[in-house]
C-alpha cells in the first residue's frame, strides 16, 4: 500500500488532506457548542438618557397578545382597510389664493386690475420710472426669493430686473414667469357665465411638441373644461423663443385661430419659425379637442374641422425703449376679455405706463420667502 495513504473508516485519504479535514471537523465543531459566559459581548444603547444592555447572541422572546392573556378581553371590531391603489382621488380644482397679511396684522384683499395709465410727476419719457425699493434691491445684491399669492412657485430676482428694463441690452423682455403669473392673476378674476378661458405660455411649448396633457382642456388645471356649455374661445400666449410674444385666440367652433400681434407679423427672418409653429398647431389642435370630448360634447364634425390662422388688423404697433411684446400680451388679454378697445393714442407711452403699474401690483403683492 502507498504510504501516503491511510484509511479512516472505510474512506482512503491522502497526507496532504488532513490539515483540510482537521480544519472543518473543527469548526463544525465550535459552530454546534454553547458559547461560554465570559466570551459574550455586552452593547450598551443610550436612548434618551436611559441604558438598554443587549447580549449577543440573543433569543427572541414570543408574547401573547393582550387579548390572549387573563383577564381575556375580547378583540376590538375589525374593518378591512381599503387598499390605497383603489382610492379614488379628488380631481377637483382647489384654488391656489393664499391669505395676504398686511404690516399692521390684517389681511389683504387681492384686488382685481384697473388701468392706471397715469405716470408719477417727473418721469422722463421713454424711461421706465425707478422704482425705490427695487433700485435698493438690486444694488445690494442680495436674492429675493419670494411668491405671488395666486399663483405656486417661487420667483427670484430676475423677475424684477426684466419688468424694470434693467436686463441684457435693457430689453425689459418678459419672460415665461411673467406671462404666467398675469395669465393666473387673470385666472382669479374669470367671471363664471365668461365665454372664454386661457392657458399659460408652456401651452405653446407642448403644441411644438406635438404632445398636449389633457390636463389643459378638461379642467384639471384650470378648473373650467373647454367643452363647458358658455366657453367658445381659448387665450394662448404664443412665445417665439426670446425673441417675441403675441397673443393667440382659438375659436373653438370654426377653427379660426386670431393672431394679436404688436409687430404686425413676423419679419423675413422669424417667418420660418411662425410657419413652422402654425403647421403644428394646425395639426394637433382638431385631434386634441376630439380626445378632450370638446368636439362631441359641441357637436362639431370632426372630419370637416380644420384650423385657419388670420391676423388682427387693429392692433397698435409697439415702439419705444423697451421690447415691450410681452407688456402688450398682457394688454391685449385684459382688454378682450373685458370688451375694451384696442387702439390708443401712444403705443409707447401706454406701454411705459402699464408696465410700470403691473411692477406696482405685483411688488404691492409679492411674499418674501428669504434674502439671501
Amino acid at each position: 500500500m502507498d504510504p501516503t495513504l491511510h484509511l479512516i473508516g472505510n474512506v482512503s485519504l491522502c497526507v496532504c488532506d488532513l490539515p483540510l479535514l482537521l480544519l472543518k471537523l473543527v469548526d463544525a465543531e465550535t459552530a454546534l457548542s454553547p458559547i461560554p459566559a465570559h466570551l459574550v459581548i455586552d452593547l450598551d444603547m443610550h436612548v434618551d438618557d436611559a441604558i438598554k444592555t443587549v447580549k449577543v447572541p440573543f433569543g427572541r422572546e414570543r408574547k401573547k397578545g393582550r387579548h390572549l392573556c387573563d383577564p381575556f378581553t375580547p378583540p376590538p371590531p375589525t374593518t378591512p382597510k381599503k387598499s390605497r391603489k383603489c382610492r379614488t382621488r379628488s380631481r377637483v380644482y382647489k384654488s391656489v389664493m393664499q391669505t395676504l397679511i398686511g404690516t399692521d396684522g390684517n389681511d389683504i384683499e387681492l384686488e382685481p386690475w384697473r388701468e392706471e395709465l397715469t405716470r408719477p410727476e417727473g418721469s422722463l419719457a421713454g424711461v421706465v420710472t425707478p422704482h425705490p425699493e427695487i433700485t435698493l434691491l438690486l444694488r445690494t445684491k442680495k436674492e429675493m426669493i419670494f411668491q405671488l399669492p395666486w399663483i405656486n412657485g417661487d420667483f427670484y430676482n430676475k423677475f424684477w430686473v426684466g419688468l424694470v428694463g434693467k436686463d441684457k441690452y435693457r430689453r425689459g423682455w418678459l419672460s415665461d414667469c411673467h406671462i404666467d403669473a398675469w395669465f393666473m392673476y387673470m385666472w382669479h378674476f374669470r367671471p363664471q357665465d365668461a365665454d372664454w378661458v386661457m392657458v399659460g405660455p408652456f401651452f405653446d411649448s407642448k403644441v411644438l411638441a406635438r404632445d398636449i396633457p389633457l390636463y389643459y382642456a378638461n379642467g384639471i388645471t384650470y378648473g373650467v373644461p373647454w367643452c363647458a356649455e358658455n366657453v367658445e374661445k381659448v387665450y394662448f400666449p404664443i412665445n417665439e423663443p426670446k425673441i417675441h410674444w403675441a397673443l393667440g385666440v382659438l375659436h373653438i367652433r370654426s377653427g379660426v385661430v386670431s393672431i394679436y400681434d404688436s409687430l404686425h407679423g413676423p419679419d423675413a427672418e422669424g417667418k420660418p419659425w411662425w410657419d413652422t409653429w402654425m403647421e403644428h398647431f394646425a395639426a394637433v389642435i382638431p385631434r386634441y379637442l376630439e380626445d378632450a370630448n370638446v368636439m362631441s360634447k359641441k357637436n362639431i364634425d370632426p372630419k370637416s374641422y380644420s384650423i385657419t390662422f388670420r391676423y388682427e388688423e387693429n392692433v397698435p404697433i409697439q415702439s419705444g425703449y423697451y421690447g415691450d411684446c410681452g407688456i402688450w400680451v398682457c394688454v391685449f388679454l385684459y382688454r378682450l376679455t373685458h370688451h375694451l378697445p384696442l387702439m390708443v393714442d401712444d403705443p409707447a407711452a401706454f406701454a411705459l405706463a402699464y408696465r410700470e403699474q403691473l411692477i406696482s401690483l405685483f411688488w404691492k403683492y409679492k411674499k418674501v420667502i428669504s434674502m439671501e
